[in-house]
């Protein structure tokens, strides 16, 4: 867990935009963009292709619609989502969506495992990166949850026609 000393860092302004240090190690701080999420930042690190950042975006956005989870972060951060009192309404598009997340949960619970499912869900809607993937879960081998989500990525790109509104 992380110090509150670590928790305050503060925003460095630049030209290229806003960065907030992240401790790796202990010892050990990098710069993160605020204004990207980590599916973005594999994009443009040459993790992840073309095809997978398209199904990424896609599930990002049907997450978004049903009102799943997760928040721009360069809007606020990740947060956790406050329920309200009272009876929720869904519209339409929100429950249209619900129902093709269900779809496409169950066809990577099937192809891949629920951990692939965690690891999609965790990476692409909640902005969490590997390695806090796998502290949170226990699974120590990152490079096999790399391969894990690009296989996840690169099936639902090649099957999204099934899951189509």
């Amino acid at each position: 867990m992380k110090s509150s000393k670590q928790n305050r860092q503060p925003v460095v302004e630049t030209d290229a935009g806003a960065f907030q240090v992240v401790w790796v190690e202990k010892y050990k701080s990098t710069l993160k963009r605020r204004d990207q999420r980590q599916i973005d930042s594999a994009h443009l690190r040459g993790q992840i292709d073309e095809d997978m950042y398209e199904a990424a975006n896609w599930w990002w956005n049907l997450a978004y619609t049903a009102h799943l989870g997760g928040n721009v972060p360069s809007q606020l951060g990740r947060l956790n989502s406050v329920k309200a009192s009272g009876a929720r309404v869904y519209s339409n598009k929100e429950v249209e969506a619900r129902a093709i997340l269900k779809k496409v949960r169950e066809f990577v619970v099937a192809e891949y495992g629920q951990v692939a499912h965690d690891l999609l869900e965790g990476f692409v809607v909640y902005d969490c990166s590997l390695r806090e993937f796998s502290e949170l879960t226990g699974n120590t081998n990152r490079a096999t949850l790399s391969v894990l989500l690009k296989r996840t990525l690169k099936t639902l790109y090649e099957n999204q026609h099934l899951f189509s509104r």
